[in-house]
């Protein structure tokens, strides 16, 4: 084992909750010919996360070759699984140990149960590595500026050419390959400097499979909340998720389940019983599960943007969408278990929520935490202004009232078109282009409520001239 088994010294570049990554790769089970600075390797404390990741890895490359995928996904290149032995023997060879979660792991091992102690606990996984930099680290103006020489309206162009790319690779992900990442927050996506600082996404271990109205999926999807930790607080995660996470996990309503003691186990066959449950879901309960949303959400978009931006409207539009949305769930003749609750929003809603809502809230973070620095120029600020809201419109649950995928960037191309259309743009009149917007929506089947309450056409036609310049570059 010792002969077979060795650490080239790779040196710790990133680590999480479910493991390590290592440049060069940390060596073992054969796989020497990706010993250099090439590759990388992710030590995974749950193998199977790597299961997750060569299922997400296989299906990629099967519908795409490596030129087509290598700008949009990085995926599993190789992966060899280890035991507990064969792990402490591998970091006898590195007395610093500089996994914090393996000496967490190695000091309570005595204390894990049974199912712990499985040959194929711990999994070593190979990637090409992508040069570049975290969407969050681009986020962060005082560490990125430099690279647009200090222009501020380069780098705003830049962000939103990354918002839009984004959504291109989610669509792939969700509708091409019938994939959900299921954690796509900005530390997942790497901006690769080899490719015109375009985001590469990144860790498909949480990811699964999505076949709509098929059982067999759904049942591991269901899977998803016994093994993964998913609070109504986490405001990353998208609403469908928090509200399935509250049903199921919240103890305010444990006296409702037809099982006793359901937080204190993770087997699968008591979130079973809870799907079995008559639905005990009303107004009441929903709206303490939508009160807890806005305060999470609210804390901390007012936080980041140092309670510079006014949030007024848009709570009051949050409770709105929120209740329109989960208040269907109330009526007991529609939904009389609370498998109807769950089957529902897996089929309808939840595939393309998840991944769409962690770039819409990555955007939000990101526009809000600089909302000091845009606001020092006044048509950038401007524009600024306008985006956010339109964000916040688009984070609805309902997708009968907001832009998926790809349209986000057909309609910002069919309003600059549109202006651009006009040879004098101040003499457009605002009644003109407001038809025209109506129009588009309406065969988009898309309704305009939200978007006409938070004055996002009068935004966006104040700021005509800034969209043709923006766009033009």
């Amino acid at each position: 084992m010792n002969n077979n088994i060795l650490l080239y010294g790779g040196d710790l570049i990133g680590q999480g909750a479910d493991g390590c990554i290592h440049k060069p790769p940390i060596f073992s089970c054969n796989i020497k010919k990706y010993m250099n600075k090439k590759y990388i390797s992710k030590l995974q404390f749950y193998n199977s996360y790597s299961k997750n990741e060569i299922n997400a890895s296989k299906i990629i490359n099967s519908k795409y070759s490596y030129k087509q995928y290598k700008n949009y996904f990085s995926v599993l290149v190789k992966y060899c699984v280890l035991n507990f032995s064969q792990l402490n023997v591998l970091f006898s060879y590195n007395n610093n140990k500089d996994c914090f979660f393996y000496t967490d792991f190695y000091e309570n091992y005595n204390h894990f149960d049974s199912n712990y102690n499985s040959d194929k606990l711990f999994a070593i996984s190979i990637y090409k590595y992508v040069t570049g930099y975290s969407l969050k680290d681009f986020f962060d103006i005082n560490k990125t500026i430099l690279l647009y020489k200090n222009n501020i309206f380069d780098y705003f162009k830049h962000s939103i050419n990354i918002f839009f790319y984004l959504q291109k690779s989610t669509f792939i992900i969700n509708n091409n390959l019938n994939y959900v990442h299921n954690d796509l927050h900005y530390n997942n996506i790497i901006i690769n400097t080899n490719n015109n600082n375009l985001p590469v996404i990144i860790d498909f271990g949480r990811s699964f499979k999505y076949i709509k109205n098929d059982i067999t999926f759904y049942n591991k999807f269901i899977q998803y909340f016994s093994k993964f930790d998913f609070k109504p607080e986490r405001i990353w995660d998208s609403f469908h998720i928090r509200f399935i996470y509250y049903i199921f996990k919240d103890k305010s309503l444990q006296k409702y389940y037809n099982t006793k003691n359901i937080l204190d186990t993770k087997n699968i066959l008591d979130i079973e019983n809870i799907l079995d449950t008559e639905n005990f879901l009303d107004t009441k309960i929903i709206d303490d599960f939508i009160n807890m949303i806005i305060q999470y959400d609210f804390d901390y978009y007012q936080y980041i943007c140092k309670f510079k931006f006014d949030f007024v409207y848009i709570k009051n539009m949050y409770k709105q969408f929120l209740k329109e949305f989960f208040y269907i769930f109330s009526d007991k003749n529609k939904f009389p278990y609370i498998n109807d609750v769950i089957y529902h929003i897996y089929n309808n809603s939840y595939h393309y929520s998840i991944d769409s809502y962690s770039v819409i809230f990555s955007f939000l973070d990101f526009f809000l935490s600089n909302y000091n620095n845009f606001s020092k120029e006044n048509q950038l600020f401007s524009f600024v202004q306008f985006f956010i809201k339109y964000l916040f419109v688009n984070i609805n649950p309902n997708v009968n009232t907001k832009f998926l995928y790809k349209h986000h960037y057909k309609f910002f191309k069919h309003v600059y078109k549109f202006f651009k259309d006009h040879e004098n743009l101040d003499l457009l009149k605002y009644e003109i282009f407001y038809r025209n917007i109506v129009i588009y929506f309406k065969d988009l089947n898309i309704n305009t409520h939200f978007f006409i309450n938070n004055d996002i056409f009068k935004l966006l036609y104040d700021n005509r001239n800034f969209v043709v310049l923006l766009f033009d570059k």
